[in-house]
């Protein structure tokens, strides 16, 4: 039976400048310099970025924190470091295939000085491919989502900086985030709403070669994997955004985790490498 249950663990395992515009004189009319500024700082600093150039369109449409699994090779990270992700749509208005990167620069500062987004990342699922898009062509007129990533100093506010690449020191936007550390996607989501999408089947086909099917039912939870089969209990982890497992054999028993991400309406699962399980 070890023997067996060593083979369902594998396949458990598997699935587991800031700049300001403006602008003084020596003298004249200083009620047109001061509009002139208010008018520029009004045209940099919004509420939403929504920016276009000769060159694309790039939309603000949120933020999320990055999983532990996408960023833990970096050095000088902990699992009690927040790394967010700022999420875009880049629309391409150039005649040739191009990437966000050619059109956009972007950037992100807390307490005045800039956050440094030289971050690797790794492991796969929608985390990971978000990411990656910032480093994809786009089609003339097409548009694409992508994330940037950010490591943040302490709690507060972020301010994003999205500047026309070869612009002037004026060609820019800005919005300022207040981020709240403490909550997650998932803060807004109850554990009924994760446990209605659960349920079900779930298959993954890991690209490590192995695959496995669980089947959550009110509790309940069946791996099948490696020929054979486990039954266990399950709790949604709202706070860790984690499925629990403990599944049982004859002569012994294991703890198992699988990642998630809920919006409410729709689930994502992983393994603990960050590989998508599919619902059938």
């Amino acid at each position: 039976m070890k023997r067996i249950l060593l083979s369902l663990l594998t396949a458990a395992a598997l699935c587991l400048a800031l700049a300001a515009c403006g602008s003084t004189t020596e003298s004249g009319d200083t009620t047109e310099d001061t509009a002139g500024e208010t008018s520029a700082e009004s045209t940099n600093e919004v509420d939403t970025i929504n920016y276009e150039t000769e060159k694309g369109t790039i939309v603000y449409t949120g933020y999320e924190f990055a999983e532990w699994a996408l960023v833990e090779h970096n050095q000088d990270l902990t699992q009690d470091d927040q790394v967010l992700i700022v999420k875009f749509d880049f629309t391409n208005k150039q005649a040739n295939p191009a990437q966000v990167q050619s059109a956009f620069q972007i950037q992100a500062f807390q307490n005045g000085t800039e956050i440094s987004d030289n971050l690797s990342w790794s492991s796969s699922g929608s985390q990971y491919d978000l990411i990656g898009n910032y480093f994809s062509d786009v089609l003339k007129d097409g548009t694409l989502s992508f994330g940037k990533m950010f490591p943040l100093k302490d709690s507060s506010p972020v301010t994003i900086m999205v500047s026309d690449k070869d612009g002037d020191e004026n060609a820019y936007q800005m919005m300022t985030i207040a981020v709240d550390q403490e909550t997650t996607a998932a803060a807004s989501v109850t554990e009924a709403q994760v446990e209605e999408l659960l349920q079900g089947t779930w298959n993954l086909t890991s690209s490590a070669g192995g695959s496995g099917a669980f089947t959550f039912d009110q509790g309940a939870l069946t791996v099948v994997g490696g020929g054979s089969q486990m039954n266990g209990t399950y709790t949604v982890d709202l706070a860790g955004q984690k499925i629990a497992a403990t599944l049982q054999a004859t002569d012994g028993s294991v703890s198992i985790e699988l990642p998630f991400q809920c919006d409410g309406s729709t689930l994502q699962l992983f393994n603990t490498a960050g590989e998508n399980l599919v619902k059938e």
